[in-house]
C-alpha cells in the first residue's frame, strides 16, 4: 500500500504544498467518528498506488488540526482536495461511490 503522510500546521508547507509543485497530492480530511472517512482513505490508498499520487490525511479529531477546517473551509467530512503545482484544482465533498473510485479523476491523469 501507499504511504499517508499524516498532516500537520508543521508540516504542511513541506510535505504537501511544496511537493505539490512535482506531483499530485490528494489531501483528505477525515474524523473517526465518521465510519465513511475511513472507507474512502482506504479507497483513495489503493488508487494512490495505481496512479502515482501523494496521499495526505488531515485527521479533523486532533485539536490543532481544526485550524484547517477554517483555512479550507471544511464544512463536513470526509472533504477531498486535489492539489496540483500549490492550487487546488479540485474539490470533492463526502464519499464517492465504488464505481466513482474505479474510474481515475481527470485532473490526476495530467
Amino acid at each position: 500500500m501507499a504511504q499517508i503522510i499524516n498532516v500537520s500546521l508543521q508540516n504542511f508547507e513541506s510535505d504537501i504544498s511544496s511537493p505539490s509543485m512535482e506531483r499530485p497530492i490528494v489531501l483528505t480530511f477525515v474524523s473517526a467518528r465518521y465510519p465513511e472517512c475511513s472507507n474512502l482513505l482506504t479507497s483513495l490508498e489503493k488508487l494512490s498506488e495505481e496512479l502515482g499520487f501523494s496521499l495526505g490525511k488531515v485527521d479533523l479529531d486532533i485539536p490543532e488540526n481544526q485550524a484547517f477546517i477554517q483555512y479550507f473551509r471544511i464544512s463536513g467530512v470526509p472533504d477531498t482536495r486535489i492539489i496540483i503545482k500549490g492550487d487546488i484544482v479540485d474539490i470533492i465533498h463526502g464519499v464517492l461511490s465504488a464505481q466513482a473510485l474505479q474510474k481515475p479523476h481527470p485532473i490526476l491523469l495530467l
